[in-house]
C-alpha cells in the first residue's frame, strides 16, 4: 500500500517475495500521485494525495482485500509504506478484518505523528478554513504547506480535515485511544538507516510504536543498514526480512 501509481522498488520487492513463495500484490488508494482523475458513474472525481480524504481509505483497501479473497487467499498481511501505514491501521480499526494476520509498516513516520501538524502555523489552518468558507475548498494550499519535500501541498479541504484525523487516528481531543493501540495483529516495522534525520531518530520512532501498540501480540522492528526510505537497491533484503517475519508470525499463530 503506497502513494504512487507505480513504484519500481515496491514492484521489485513483490517479485523477490514471490520468488520466496509469498504471493504479493502492490496496490494504492485513490490517494496515489499528487492528483488523479477517476471515472465514476457520476462523472469524473478528483483524487490523488492532494484531494484524498483519509477517512475514505478503508473503502479502497477493502476493495483490494476483497480481490484477495476472490483469488482464494484466506489470510493476508497488509504492508503500508509511508502514508500507507496509517491507512492500513485505520482500515483494520474500522473493519476488524479477521483474515488479516499481520501488519508491516515500512518507512512510515505518520504512523505516530502527523507531519502537517508538526510544521503548520495556526494561520495556515485558519487560511484553509477561510478558503472552504469561500467555496474554494478544492483549491491547493501554497507549496510547502505540508512539508519541504517535492509536491508538498494538499487542498484546503484536506488540510482542514486533519483535525478529524487527529481525533479518529491519533486520539487527540478524544477519549478513544490512538488507532494503533487498537491493533490486535502482529506488527513488523521496517526503516532504512539513511532515512534517519537529526530530528527524527529511528529508535525513538520504533519505541513509540511499541509503546502505543499495546494490544499487538508482537512488535518487531528492523533498521536496514545503508538503505534509504525507498529501499532502492535493497529490495531482496527487504523481501527476506518480510518473508522471515511472516514465517515466524504464522508459526506462532499455529502454535497458539
Amino acid at each position: 500500500m503506497h502513494r504512487r501509481f507505480s513504484q519500481r522498488e515496491f514492484v521489485e520487492i513483490g517479485r523477490q517475495l514471490a520468488r520466496l513463495g509469498r504471493p504479493f500484490l502492490t496496490v494504492n488508494t485513490r490517494g496515489h500521485d499528487l492528483g488523479a482523475w477517476f471515472r465514476t458513474p457520476s462523472g469524473f472525481v478528483l483524487g490523488g494525495t492532494a484531494w484524498e480524504q483519509f477517512i475514505d481509505s478503508p473503502f479502497d483497501i477493502a476493495a483490494w482485500t476483497e480481490l484477495a479473497r476472490k483469488e482464494g487467499y484466506k489470510n493476508y498481511i497488509l504492508v503500508g509504506a509511508g502514508y500507507g501505514a496509517p491507512k492500513v491501521v485505520f482500515y483494520q480499526v474500522q473493519r476488524q478484518d479477521r483474515q488479516l494476520v499481520g501488519c508491516v509498516f515500512a518507512s512510515s513516520g505518520t504512523i505516530v505523528r502527523d507531519k502537517i501538524t508538526d510544521l503548520a502555523p495556526a494561520e495556515t489552518t485558519a487560511l484553509a478554513k477561510s478558503m472552504i468558507a469561500e467555496g474554494r475548498g478544492q483549491e491547493l494550499m501554497a507549496m510547502g504547506a505540508v512539508s519541504d519535500s517535492f509536491g508538498s501541498t494538499v487542498s484546503a479541504q484536506v488540510y482542514a480535515d486533519r483535525a478529524r484525523i487527529h481525533r479518529e487516528f491519533y486520539g487527540e481531543g478524544s477519549d478513544r485511544p490512538p488507532a494503533l493501540a487498537q491493533i490486535r495483529q502482529a506488527i513488523f516495522v521496517l526503516y532504512g538507516s539513511k532515512a534517519e534525520r537529526r530530528d527524527r531518530p529511528l529508535p525513538a520512532f520504533i519505541e513509540t510504536i511499541r509503546r502505543t501498540a499495546v494490544q499487538s501480540p508482537s512488535v518487531q522492528a528492523k533498521i536496514i543498514d545503508g538503505a534509504t526510505n525507498t529501499f532502492l537497491g535493497y529490495e531482496a533484503v527487504v523481501a527476506r526480512e518480510i518473508s522471515g517475519w511472516i514465517g515466524q508470525t504464522l508459526a506462532l499463530q499455529a502454535s497458539a
